[in-house]
């Protein structure tokens, strides 16, 4: 007996210090039958990370004719992979997730003519990677629930896919003996689909309800702190499980929207217990950025453990630039670097950070018209017609506010300048809902580098604007005509940009 619970103890700490290895190479071979697709994806930077300005993250394994191919890249530690593989004629996406260690090298092999898909798996690592676990997640099982004013479904669907998880995790252990680091992380990765489901559908299903969820909030609070109970918000030894990783990024979100709902319904105690300040003087501050220094502060007064104030940071920095918003993002970044000065994320936005310092520094030049008064005298869609009179104009509806609105600026403002540079094409830059961040409002002017006429207007003007042209959101692009004609873009969002020049083109031949 002693004999054996030796040699389980030697098995266990060979695992162990298979997990904490230095960076190793990984090799995964892929086989795909039938297929027309010419490569397959892997996700490696935690499903919340979407861009990953390093490309270190997500890597493309090119396919022969085939369907075979491979890769081989550096892992640092154990963690969840994500291949996302399919066929470019049935338009069929699946997603299988990996548990790869340092040293892994793995053939991964799909027959897509049979339903559900015939995987086999082998190689260095496959005890970790059978199908039995890498078919068993994708999302929570909350994803496909409808609305509902109760939580009662919300729960039992959750703990049904958590019972099947803890069940199908016992039956692999038996089976396959994968090692010490996977059942680690695949428990958590279970354990944690029950707090990131149910935070998932409640924060969504609030605005499908409307009235019957203020009705029922209470007892969707009730069960939520029931469930957080047992599944601390704040802890770093979940942070290799995805949905642990998701339900960070989806605490941050929703919070910071529960923060502008307090902001506006209760500003005395908002200010008070996030500013640490009068309403006036804390106004001046929330407002400034409602986005990138309130998401620092939520994840300073929520979480503590240092390697999930480091994720979360990572969180903040990438969709900062992902939406193109730039402001307060230095000093965030600096404070970040103070705090982690080793940390893996730093090569991962370095260069895209300096970028935004580089463009910081841009002034406003000759060509950034300001209206006069800002367009203070601009009350009606006319009065902004009289301004552009004889000219023909592509008027852009923004706001500093607006994430989508500096999306497309970021995506398409040099390019279309660029196109009709000459031309006889002036821009027109309308800025709403912006009378209180008119600082920003500048700066982003500059940043942008937004050469054109540039109006702030005042919501009346606003309002009539978009009435009349029927714009249903920002942005909104209306084309101008000399004879003060006009048209709604037909390019859509995320902007179609060679609908919108072709739009323009006919506009300046009238």
């Amino acid at each position: 007996m002693l004999r054996i619970t030796s040699l389980l103890s030697c098995l266990l700490m060979f695992s162990l210090l298979r997990a904490q290895e230095m960076p190793r190479p990984v090799t995964i071979r892929v086989s795909l039958t039938p297929t027309t697709a010419t490569s397959c994806d892997l996700s490696m930077t935690g499903w919340t990370i979407q861009s990953d300005y390093s490309k270190e993250g997500h890597k493309t394994i090119p396919l022969d004719a085939h369907g075979s191919g491979s890769l081989s890249f550096q892992l640092d530690k154990p963690r969840f992979v994500r291949l996302t593989y399919g066929d470019s004629d049935s338009n069929q996406i699946h997603v299988y997730t990996f548990f790869l260690s340092p040293g892994d090298s793995l053939l991964f092999k799909a027959d897509q003519s049979q339903w559900p898909v015939n995987i086999q798996v082998s190689g260095r690592g496959a005890e970790d990677n059978q199908p039995m676990a890498g078919t068993l997640y994708a999302y929570p099982a909350t994803f496909g629930l409808q609305t509902d004013t109760l939580p009662g479904e919300a729960v039992e669907v959750t703990g049904r896919q958590v019972h099947t998880g803890d069940s199908t995790l016992k039956a692999y252990v038996l089976q396959y003996h994968p090692s010490a680091a996977f059942i680690k992380a695949w428990a958590e990765y279970t354990a944690y689909m029950a707090p990131w489901g149910y935070f998932f559908y409640k924060e969504n299903n609030k605005y499908g309800i409307g009235a019957a969820y203020e009705r029922n909030k209470a007892e969707w609070q009730r069960v939520q702190d029931s469930i957080f109970a047992g599944h601390p918000l704040d802890n770093g030894e979940a942070l290799v499980a995805p949905s642990y990783q998701a339900l960070v990024e989806n605490f941050l979100l929703r919070t910071k929207e529960r923060l502008w709902e307090e902001a506006r319904n209760h500003p005395v105690s908002f200010y008070r217990e996030w500013y640490d300040t009068t309403e006036e003087a804390g106004a001046k501050m929330y407002q400034s950025d409602l986005q990138n220094r309130l998401k620092e502060k939520i994840i300073l007064r929520y979480f503590k453990d240092p390697g999930v104030v480091e994720y979360a940071y990572a969180l903040l920095m990438e969709e900062a630039l992902a939406e193109s918003n730039p402001n307060n993002l230095i000093s965030i970044w600096q404070r970040f670097k103070e705090r982690f000065p080793h940390s893996t994320y730093l090569p991962w936005f370095e260069q895209p950070i300096q970028a935004v310092m580089e463009r910081q520094r841009r002034e406003l030049t000759p060509q950034m018209v300001f209206a006069p008064d800002s367009g203070a005298h601009l009350h009606t869609w006319e009065d902004l017609l009289a301004l552009v009179k004889g000219k023909t104009v592509l008027l852009d509806m923004w706001g500093t506010w607006c994430n989508p609105c500096r999306e497309q600026l970021e995506q398409n403002t040099q390019a279309l300048h660029d196109h009709f540079k000459g031309k006889g094409l002036d821009f027109v830059y309308v800025a709403n809902y912006d009378e209180a961040h008119k600082e920003q409002w500048v700066k982003l002017i500059a940043y942008f580098d937004l050469e054109g006429t540039h109006v702030l207007a005042g919501r009346d003007l606003s309002k009539d604007i978009m009435n009349k042209v029927k714009g249903t959101g920002f942005p909104t692009y209306v084309i101008i005509k000399k004879d003060g004609t006009f048209a709604l873009s037909k390019a859509g969002y995320p902007m179609d940009r060679n609908v919108l020049v072709r739009q323009l083109e006919e506009a300046l031949d009238d």
